[in-house]
């Protein structure tokens, strides 16, 4: 499903352009604060320095005017969806055609050719990219949402803010109960996760992979089913990086469950 969203060129809105162009508007974001927000959200910060509101020159230019980009062209998103009159989960569902939860490179360009932005494959690509936290080629609700928070200003727009305190109140909740369901299955079996998971640590550095962990955790057959293993690895991959830190994974555990 979808709609054959209105053409915002000409009111107003940023013209599209090609990633890392230095002539991008350099405007500095924070997410706003937001009510009742869960403890466990993310929160990013803009770390572009400026001078006067624009980008100087030096090293990290190039990179910094890709930030911008990002930030504009998913601020265009924004207001275009609060436009088509829906609100941000809406938008998605209407986005992800074959309903898996997630947005393929393809239903991402699609999506973004509905809201009629003007970007081309390129910049759907560019943007995919930057949106994708875990690299995994999908695009989630979580990482669709969470960067749209980020980039607006009002977190009012296309109740976004609403939307992203929902979720993660609601994550918050499934976080709970898989860390308790795990920390009971450490106690019964009276072993700690530093012994367990350090079988499975190759070079002995303390950290593993995703793929590793998520391994780990089938291999050893705690009772956890695929949606608690990957409650379990976005809460201790928080920057989704694809590495995760036993200790870490441990104070998680003791935290919900009282087990080293």
């Amino acid at each position: 499903g979808g709609w054959d969203g209105p053409s915002y060129a000409g009111q107003g809105l940023p013209a599209a352009s090609g990633p890392g162009v230095a002539s991008q508007p350099a405007a500095a974001h924070v997410a706003p604060a937001f009510p009742g927000m869960p403890p466990s959200a993310p929160f990013y910060r803009d770390p572009t320095p400026r001078v006067g509101g624009a980008i100087p020159p030096g090293p990290w230019s190039s990179a910094c005017a890709s930030s911008a980009y990002d930030v504009q062209q998913l601020r265009r998103i924004a207001v275009a969806i609060e436009h088509c009159g829906v609100d941000a989960m809406s938008a998605f569902r209407a986005f992800d055609t074959d309903r898996d939860g997630l947005l393929s490179p393809q239903e991402f360009r699609h999506a973004l050719a509905q809201l009629r932005l003007g970007l081309s494959d390129e910049d759907a690509r560019w943007l995919m990219a930057r949106v994708d936290t875990n690299a995994d080629g999908m695009v989630s609700y979580e990482e669709f949402l969470t960067h749209l928070f980020r980039s607006v200003h009002d977190p009012g727009l296309a109740h976004i803010g609403q939307a992203f305190k929902d979720h993660y109140s609601s994550s918050e909740r499934a976080a709970q109960v898989t860390w308790q369901k795990l920390a009971a299955a450490f106690s019964e079996r009276g072993v700690t996760a530093h012994q367990i998971l350090g079988l499975f640590d190759a070079d002995g550095d303390g950290v593993l992979s995703r793929q590793e962990l998520s391994d780990a955790l089938h291999v050893t057959r705690l009772g956890l089913q695929d949606d608690d293993v990957e409650i379990v690895l976005r809460s201790v991959d928080l920057h989704g990086e694809g590495r995760v830190s036993i200790s870490d994974f441990a104070l998680c555990l003791q935290r919900f469950g009282g087990v080293d």
